[in-house]
């Protein structure tokens, strides 16, 4: 164990060496890996190829007639990895339901926080035919999501409702275009300045970012190559024994506790069995989701096809209880402040308590 305390990152130490290891080992071998980490080093070097990729896909959307075509418009967007929206999937009970909220810094006021916890709560799914919740019905409706999978806070509404009041269709239209920001950040330094514009001092990127950032996208197609080059059946298979065996074992150390009153122990043992395993790697790859890179002219063009496959991965994990995909496309925090990609590079093991996961 090294010396230095900053090198602990989640109960491990200094992971980042091995991770950096086994993606050299994968650039060897296969060619999207190789391909994407090599336009990744040359980002800038193809800006009118990348400038004419973007022209040619912002083209398909042209300005929206209403506001309800606008916000259907936000959700194909995000299916067409455009950074229009955030999207984030929560676990409730077996399955997976998902928090949508506009990629935009809308300011939440404490008058309007005090309004709006003097409402009632209402279900989206039944109602919602005015302000915020019309616009959520609407992005769902656009990502192809019945609206009984929203799962919205009282506070995430709000931001929608401010969104709904204080956006013409001609801001909506502007905000559409400004998604475009992203992509022009990758194709030269010019693009990089022009987004950079539209951030705050905490916020601005730059070159290491940004390939931090593309690293990130990248999660669910590097897990899914180490899988198939070094993660065998046999293995995953003893590693799902052995936790159960451990499950096995601490439910007769509950039973056993002499403390605990018969109530308690029935809800330990009911949490235990209810507790989800992600081992190894997932049970089902979704290989419609794990685009081809190694024909890639440009950055702007491996990134559009990673975020358009990411977008649609989310989306279809929607209503299943696959946890461990959903973790395997987040980051960890590192020991410096930056991004760790969470996928099976990464060695770790944990409990996550808010999801009853391991």
């Amino acid at each position: 164990i090294p010396d230095e305390p900053n090198k602990n990152l989640g109960g491990i130490y200094d992971a980042k060496a091995a991770m950096e290891g086994r993606v050299e080992e994968l650039k060897k071998s296969v060619p999207d890996i190789n391909r994407f980490f090599t336009l990744l080093d040359h980002m800038h070097d193809n800006s009118k190829e990348s400038r004419d990729y973007i022209t040619a896909h912002i083209a398909k959307y042209s300005k929206p007639a209403t506001k309800e075509e606008a916000y259907r418009t936000l959700g194909k967007m995000f299916l067409d990895g455009f950074d229009v929206i955030e999207i984030d999937l929560i676990r409730d009970k077996d399955k997976q339901k998902i928090t949508i909220l506009p990629a935009s810094g809308v300011r939440v006021t404490q008058q309007y926080i005090e309004q709006l916890k003097s409402q009632e709560r209402r279900s989206l799914a039944a109602t919602g035919e005015e302000g915020g919740e019309k616009a959520l019905k609407l992005v769902a409706e656009g990502l192809g999501i019945d609206p009984s999978m929203l799962s919205m806070s009282e506070i995430e509404i709000l931001r929608w409702n401010l969104f709904w009041e204080s956006h013409t269709v001609d801001d909506l239209y502007q905000f559409m275009q400004n998604s475009l920001l992203l992509f022009k950040a990758y194709a030269d330094e010019a693009g990089l300045a022009e987004y950079n514009k539209t951030r705050s001092d905490e916020q601005q990127a730059s070159l290491k970012s940004l390939r931090n950032n593309a690293r990130l996208e990248l999660n669910y197609v590097m897990s899914y190559h180490l899988q198939q080059k070094y993660l065998p059946q046999s293995m995953k298979d003893k590693f799902v024994n052995i936790t159960k065996e451990i499950q096995a074992s601490l439910r007769k150390r509950i039973e056993k506790v002499e403390w605990m009153s018969q109530t308690t122990k029935n809800n330990a043992i009911d949490k235990l069995d209810n507790c989800y395993m992600s081992v190894a790697y997932p049970d089902t790859w979704h290989k419609e989701c794990i685009p081809a890179l190694a024909d890639c002219k440009t950055m702007v063009e491996a990134i559009h096809r990673l975020r358009v496959a990411n977008a649609r991965l989310l989306v279809k994990l929607v209503g299943t209880d696959d946890i461990f995909t959903t973790k395997l496309m987040r980051y960890m925090q590192g020991p410096n402040g930056e991004s760790i990609p969470s996928d099976l590079t990464l060695v770790n093991a944990y409990y996550m308590h808010s999801e009853n996961s391991i």
